[in-house]
């Protein structure tokens, strides 16, 4: 592990506080967030992860490996967002259905009206990460969501791999607190955290 790596704090777990509305509320005002374990739908985030990777497959991204919920970078690329060889893949999967319905799902509908408490509006914009392997100059910057999708403060993201996101792999970092800080302007290339 590098230094880097070592740097990172694990998220703190909030799946204790599910059924106290009072202490959700108290840890996402503290932290900014709030992670769940074990939550997601299970078999519908499977059959997304299993049609985006059939599209990465038919592309040649990808070649099989051994299952339909596993795949191997064939070495094509590595492509990103603003590349012509990306965004047709990007949009056809940003439409497989499995992938717009995940968020749709009841039990994370459920979830979203216990931590606002109400009623909820769900976004139009679905967003997907497909990156490619030691593509670190594709990395998603250091940013406040707010800056794509706008909306109110009460505007929250639901952030769901489709597969394991081990620390070496990337995955998503939160800087605890930053939200008491309130909009921050983005400066491309520049954000520093």
């Amino acid at each position: 592990m590098t230094t880097t790596m070592a740097a990172y704090q694990p998220l703190a777990i909030a799946n204790d506080v599910f059924n106290d509305p009072v202490g959700l509320n108290r840890l996402l005002d503290e932290d900014g967030y709030l992670y769940f374990r074990g939550m997601a739908p299970k078999e519908k985030v499977l059959r997304a992860r299993r049609d985006i990777l059939k599209l990465c497959r038919d592309v040649g991204w990808a070649r099989a490996n051994g299952s339909s919920l596993d795949a191997i970078w064939t070495g094509v690329g590595p492509f990103g967002e603003g590349d012509p060889e990306y965004m047709p893949v990007y949009k056809k999967m940003l439409n497989i259905p499995s992938f717009l319905g995940l968020p749709e799902d009841e039990g994370l509908m459920k979830l979203m009206e216990r931590i606002l408490g109400g009623e909820v509006l769900l976004h139009r914009r679905k967003m997907g990460r497909v990156t490619f392997p030691n593509n670190t100059a594709q990395t998603t910057p250091a940013h406040q969501d707010f800056q794509y999708i706008r909306g109110t403060p009460r505007t929250f993201t639901l952030w769901m791999p489709i597969g394991e996101c081990p620390l070496e792999l990337g995955g998503l970092a939160v800087l605890k607190g930053s939200h008491r800080a309130g909009f921050i302007e983005h400066q491309l290339n520049k954000v520093r955290i």
